[in-house]
């Protein structure tokens, strides 16, 4: 299902295990593979050559590209570069560097874990998961995560000195210390003036009130 205004060039479509949903003024580039059942929302971009497998929903205004198997991305996420991203949720306004991959099944093939932040504990997430990452998360080149990693809202992941941890706290700064609001504020205004928006008053009070909760805690 192909909306009128969706620009479709030398790509392929399979629908055999489910339909392929095309939102108005989406562009699929040439060489991209899609296998149903997948969505791709209003104003989104598949870049040339992405795989994207079964169960793949691409929020309006994400750019994606690289390998992407059953996997969430909410709106104006992107990953616009080569990486493998599985059984994942991303949330809005998600930007992963070039080579972000992430695991999403043992080596061991055995049970895995996600944590939980309401208990404050790790939860059985079944053999197969990738990443769940919150609002605005940024990650540099060619970063790695683990199988079942939690990811906070507004953290930006860089420059590990060791493997990453499976759960890192919203607005994380690095590793080893936690964003300033006025610069993390700063940073949201000019990523959403990229497409073309600018947060809400509301939105931007809703940020702070999040962060004040969270350092506080």
């Amino acid at each position: 299902f192909v909306h009128a205004s969706a620009q479709l060039d030398h790509c392929f479509i399979n629908t055999e295990n489910g339909p392929v949903l095309i939102d108005a003024n989406a562009q699929i580039m040439s060489g991209a593979m899609l296998r149903g059942p997948v969505y791709i929302g209003e104003h989104a971009v598949v870049k040339m050559g992405t795989t994207l497998y079964e169960g793949s929903n691409i929020g309006h205004h994400c750019v994606v590209g690289g390998e992407i198997k059953n996997s969430i991305f909410h709106a104006n996420a992107n990953k616009s570069h080569h990486g493998y991203i599985g059984d994942s949720y991303i949330g809005e306004w998600c930007n992963m560097g070039a080579g972000t991959s992430c695991s999403n099944l043992k080596n061991t093939a055995g049970e895995l874990k996600a944590w939980n932040m309401d208990t404050s504990s790790f939860i059985n997430a079944g053999k197969k998961a990738g990443i769940l990452m919150g609002d605005h998360v940024k990650t540099a080149i060619n970063t790695s995560f683990n199988s079942g990693t939690v990811v906070g809202g507004f953290s930006n992941v860089f420059n590990p000195t060791d493997m990453l941890p499976k759960y890192i706290a919203p607005f994380q700064w690095g590793m080893e210390q936690q964003y300033d609001l006025e610069k993390l504020l700063e940073e949201v205004k000019r990523w959403m003036m990229m497409k073309g928006q600018e947060p809400t008053t509301s939105a931007l009070e809703s940020i702070k009130t999040f962060y004040l909760k969270t350092i506080q805690q």
